[in-house]
């Protein structure tokens, strides 16, 4: 049996081996310097329940994004993300620069009052980032630290042209 902090029984889980496929496509189209994206999740609607049936429902998100060269050294990307589930709708738009091929700088808002800031180092061959976002309506506070290995041939690594094709 399962059961709340007060001790009492909330449902009994017959299994905990479960298994399901879940699929998912998506599609990104590049213009120059414009970058368009849909993606379709849980397309096959699997079964995600613990105690019962309960069919995942299909999650779609649509991005854009433009990089612009402001300067020898400075590259913007302007980017948008719209997420739909179920009732749930997500509109995010942000901004990142990039500085003298290596120090990143970024800043965005979501529709939901969330809001984050970020920084990252690019080398040629690895990235490091932290951000830091918040939502003030629930008082949630979130910090992530990521890194990345750059597998790519030494002439695209010293590309500046977009985001998109480190």
């Amino acid at each position: 049996m399962l059961y709340a902090y007060s001790q009492t029984p909330i449902q009994e889980i017959s299994s905990y081996d479960k298994q399901n496929f879940d699929a998912s496509a998506g599609l990104l189209v590049n213009y120059k310097k414009l970058y368009v994206g849909v993606s379709f999740f849980h397309i096959n609607q699997p079964d995600d329940g613990l105690t019962g049936s309960y069919k995942l429902p299909v999650k779609y998100s649509f991005n854009a994004s433009y990089n612009f060269v402001a300067a020898k050294y400075l590259l913007i990307n302007f980017q948008t993300l719209y997420q739909y589930q179920a009732s749930f709708n997500r509109m995010q738009v942000g901004l990142d620069a990039l500085f003298f091929k290596h120090i990143i700088v970024g800043a965005g808002l979501s529709v939901d009052d969330k809001q984050y800031l970020s920084l990252g180092y690019r080398h040629n061959y690895f990235s490091v980032g932290f951000s830091y976002n918040e939502t003030p309506v629930y008082k949630v506070r979130a910090y992530e630290i990521c890194a990345s290995f750059n597998l790519r041939t030494k002439e695209n690594r010293k590309a500046i042209g977009n985001f998109e094709s480190w």
